[in-house]
């Protein structure tokens, strides 16, 4: 596991970022990937989180340095590589994932140095490996490519309307050359 796509990348071709419920079964450091909709649970940032999330880690590795399913740190790392820049961390905050009390660039900054030394990690949990994969194939389905398409055609209603005038213009001149093309037959 060496890289995946990051928040803005998969919301861009229309994945969909939901806020698991807290009465659901999903353990806090869970994630669940299903069907074009990733659930996270709710997750805060905020001055003592970097501490909090360091001691985790560190006791993850000394009590289980052997283990291959190393949770916390797995969980980190996905986190890590979700969010790779502030707009990927905006499009978390503005599904209410996360609740972020830092400035954007502290904030994404403290996710990576989070799991920095695990950046090249190369085991992660299978469930997590897995999910990873599905993710990035979700981001180069050629079928994902139509809500990507349509975003950047119609982002205002002027690039609309350039869109469709465009779209009509070519239609009228295709039109307009068979016409030209059959009326030569003809004479």
């Amino acid at each position: 596991m060496k890289e995946m796509y990051s928040a803005t990348q998969l919301d861009e071709v229309g994945l969909k970022f939901k806020m698991s419920k807290p009465s659901s079964n999903l353990s806090p450091l869970e994630l669940k990937y299903v069907e074009g909709v990733l659930e996270i649970p709710r997750f805060q940032l905020d001055d003592t989180t970097k501490i909090y999330a360091r001691n985790l880690v560190a006791l993850e590795k000394y009590h289980y340095p052997y283990k291959d399913e190393a949770y916390i740190t797995d969980y980190y790392t996905m986190l890590s590589f979700l969010i790779k820049t502030d707009k990927d961390l905006d499009v978390l905050v503005r599904e209410q994932i996360i609740d972020n009390w830092l400035d954007g660039i502290v904030a994404t900054s403290m996710i990576n140095k989070l799991s920095g030394e695990t950046r090249f990690y190369i085991k992660i949990n299978s469930h997590y490996h897995t999910m990873a994969e599905e993710l990035n194939k979700f981001y180069i389905s050629p079928w994902n490519l139509i809500p990507s398409l349509k975003r950047a055609l119609f982002r205002t209603n002027l690039a609309g309307t350039i869109t469709i005038s465009s779209a009509v213009g070519l239609i009228l001149i295709g039109v307009e050359s068979a016409c030209s093309v059959l009326s030569l037959k003809y004479f």
